[in-house]
């Protein structure tokens, strides 16, 4: 059973959807042939709630099916969009007796990869990242080899989103996804779902904006929503505090979906606010409190580290992959710096990314022993990691803080490389980087 709600209810939808969706294959497989070459491959998928593992009786289906027409056009329009729409009629009716509303609107037709590539005539950029980036690839039996040929797999479908993440950069720059702050600072004012809704953002925000840089983030965004934010928490604090927090969060989720359900499925408390709730018992004093805990770190720890750090952690990341040919290990973030760490460099471990005014930041460099003494013996400015204890959650949670320092035992040495404004081109950077010495 999915850890957050029933997980019985998600399957019995995934395998009606799995059936139907290949029946109508086998029903139409000459007019498929024809229309849909081989080349064209077919992402059926479905989004939203179903994917995040929050799906709840009452719920919309959030289904739709992708042509990739990349490589050759196929013919859509006319026969096929009308032998769809018959299939959406049928799945309309079926999701029905398994207590779901209805097949969401945006499954209405075939869409093609140019569509969602191109992002023509597209008023909010935002959903359809959201929603279709984050979807997951539905795995359907056909009889016919000559249609199995023309379904996705999952390394094609993984292709798709490395596409698509690169389309959003390209035609949007370092744009976030946007949040409502006051959801996160005063939850009781809300209901479960728009609260959630945040939490949802918050954490596809994060796994896309890094996805480009670390695959492994791009292969978690078909997860379930507990899943992916224990990989955000794994980026974004230190293991010790992650191990703090874990049980809280996870807590604090299924009672958000909880609470969600129930908004769904009890006309009482449909659209009525956490306060509401509250009131009538079905959430205490302490679950409120660890809940507005949660979000605080999705709003302190990551989402507002994220929109201050992220274009020029990206911008010093590209430099150093593209100019330089380092190799990245991982990127991180934390409350009031980020980092890149850099793998097997002969003489830098990492650089921070340490604000110095709003926009202006200053580039640290971690370096390996070999060479520490003689840069302590440069002038160099230099700041030396400390750790320090966090109680602005509710809960003492250890982070590490950067601070001035003469004199050096066995503390990480931090050396000042060069400043960074934000917005500042790659061309800056890269001539920068070459000054600084240090990678080479």
């Amino acid at each position: 059973m999915n850890d957050l709600g029933k997980g019985n209810l998600k399957s019995k939808v995934v395998t009606l959807l799995e059936k139907e969706f290949g029946k109508w294959l086998d029903e139409n497989k000459n007019l498929i042939i024809e229309r849909i070459p081989e080349e064209c491959k077919i992402f059926p998928m479905f989004c939203g709630s179903m994917v995040e593992g929050f799906i709840s009786k009452g719920s919309d289906l959030d289904f739709s099916v992708i042509i990739d027409d990349r490589i050759e056009r196929p013919k859509i329009k006319g026969k096929l969009d009308k032998v769809f729409k018959q299939l959406l009629e049928r799945l309309n009716e079926k999701v029905k007796v398994c207590g779901l509303d209805h097949v969401c609107s945006m499954a209405r037709k075939l869409r093609t990869t140019t569509y969602l590539l191109e992002f023509e005539n597209c008023k909010n950029p935002q959903f359809r990242v959201n929603y279709f980036l984050f979807g997951k690839l539905l795995h359907t039996q056909v009889t016919k080899k000559e249609i199995r040929r023309r379904l996705a797999t999952s390394s094609e479908f993984f292709e798709f989103k490395k596409s698509f993440q690169k389309k959003y950069r390209d035609k949007y720059g370092y744009k976030l996804f946007d949040v409502e702050k006051s959801v996160l600072t005063s939850p009781e004012r809300y209901g479960p779902k728009r609260i959630y809704r945040q939490v949802q953002l918050i954490v596809n925000t994060f796994i896309m904006a890094y996805g480009l840089e670390e695959e492994k983030l791009t292969e978690k965004m078909d997860k379930e929503s507990l899943e992916k934010t224990f990989e955000l928490m794994g980026s974004t604090l230190m293991k010790e505090a992650q191990s703090i927090m874990e049980q809280d969060v996870k807590e604090s989720l299924r009672k958000l979906f909880e609470l969600k359900r129930t908004g769904k499925e009890d006309p009482l408390f449909k659209r009525r606010r956490l306060k509401f709730f509250r009131g009538k018992g079905l959430v205490n004093d302490n679950e409120l409190n660890k809940l507005c805990e949660f979000l605080k770190y999705l709003l302190e720890y990551v989402y507002e580290p994220l929109v201050k750090f992220y274009e020029i952690q990206i911008k010093l990341t590209d430099v150093l992959r593209d100019y330089f040919h380092v190799d990245i290990q991982w990127l991180g973030l934390r409350k009031d710096h980020a980092y890149i760490s850099l793998r097997n460099h002969e003489k830098v471990k990492c650089l921070d990314i340490i604000p110095e005014m709003q926009n202006d930041f200053d580039i640290y460099a971690v370096v390996r022993r070999e060479v520490i003494q003689e840069l302590i013996k440069k002038d160099y400015e230099k700041l030396i990691e400390v750790k320090v204890i966090d109680s602005s959650l509710g809960v003492n949670l250890p982070l590490k803080t950067h601070i001035p320092q003469k004199k050096f035992g066995r503390e990480r040495v931090h050396f000042k490389l060069f400043s960074l404004k934000k917005g500042e081109d790659i061309n800056s950077i890269t001539e920068k980087i070459s000054k600084a010495g240090l990678i080479e």
